[in-house]
Formats: structure tokens, sequence, C-alpha cells
């Protein structure tokens, strides 16, 4: 295969929020809803990423949450056994990462590239798949492609959506 990567999902969430009152861990929106409800609370922020934004690490069954959803799609076009855990925020049980290209441009992380722990609670996890074959095509050419199923998503309340994109030259 001379090109090719796998679209993966994970949980983009970048930090957790400690309750040093009550040992409890929130995700955002859990921490204000707790607020606005009008407990007391003091939160610390529990980063995944590291302080230079090149290695991830979403940690939360470690910390008795429950795993969050994954929530955002990257390709994933490399890996290293041998990256080195002490390279996350929080150390995973040992070493390796995947190496993603996110979505959102060169501006974020390392040229657009991250490091995912290969211990990571979300990595993998759902909503995965791989694109096994590429072919390389010349600037301007143009590119047939066909989708049997389309976008095929469950909402919460059991309900199914599908969508589709039509093309028209």
């Amino acid at each position: 295969m001379k090109y090719g990567g796998a679209w993966v999902s994970y949980c983009a969430t970048e930090e957790i929020y400690y309750n040093t009152m009550n040992d409890k861990f929130y995700t955002y929106d859990e921490a204000l809803a707790y607020l606005n409800a009008g407990n007391d609370a003091n939160f610390q922020k529990v980063p995944f990423i590291s302080a230079d934004r090149k290695s991830f690490y979403n940690f939360t069954s470690k910390l008795g949450h429950a795993r969050l959803s994954s929530n955002h799609a990257v390709l994933l076009v490399g890996w290293d056994d041998d990256y080195s855990k002490n390279n996350f925020f929080y150390q995973p049980n040992g070493n390796g990462a995947y190496l993603v290209k996110n979505s959102w441009g060169a501006g974020d992380f390392d040229d657009g590239y991250l490091w995912v722990s290969y211990y990571d609670d979300n990595m993998l996890y759902d909503n995965s798949f791989a694109i096994p074959t590429v072919e390389k095509t010349e600037e301007g050419a143009d590119i047939y492609q066909h989708d049997p199923i389309g976008l095929v998503y469950q909402f919460p309340d059991g309900d199914y959506r599908w969508g589709a994109n039509g093309f028209r030259r």
C-alpha cells in the first residue's frame, strides 16, 4: 500500500475537573451544572494534553469517571512503540503512541499533528474505520467516489439518521 490511513475517533476534551471538596471528577458541563445547582466546590483542572500541546492522553477511567464519549475524528498516520510515556502530562502505563493528523489545521498542536497514547481511554474505541488504499492524483484531476451507505448516526433517543453528499460538476 503506497498511501492510506485510518479515520479514528477520540474524545477531544482537553481536561477534566477535580472537586477537592467531594473527591470526584467532572467534565466542564458537569462542573458547571454542579455549581449552578448551588453546590460548593473547589475545582482544579486536570489536563489531558501536555504543556507543549504535542501529546494527548485521556485517562478518565483511571480517575473513577465514566469513559467520555468520542467527539472528534482524526486521521491516524503513524505510530511509535517507543514514544516515551514521559511526554504526557499524566503518565500512561507504558510507552507508545499513535501519530494523528488533526482536521483543525496546522495552527494547533505540532503543525497539526498530535501523539495520542496507546493507553488513551477513547482512541480506537468507537466510530473508527480504515481507508486501505488511496491513489495519488494530479492537481485539478477529477476524483470520483461512492459511499453506498453515507453517514449513519444513532442519536441518544435511539433513532437513526442517514446522510450523504451529492456532487455535481
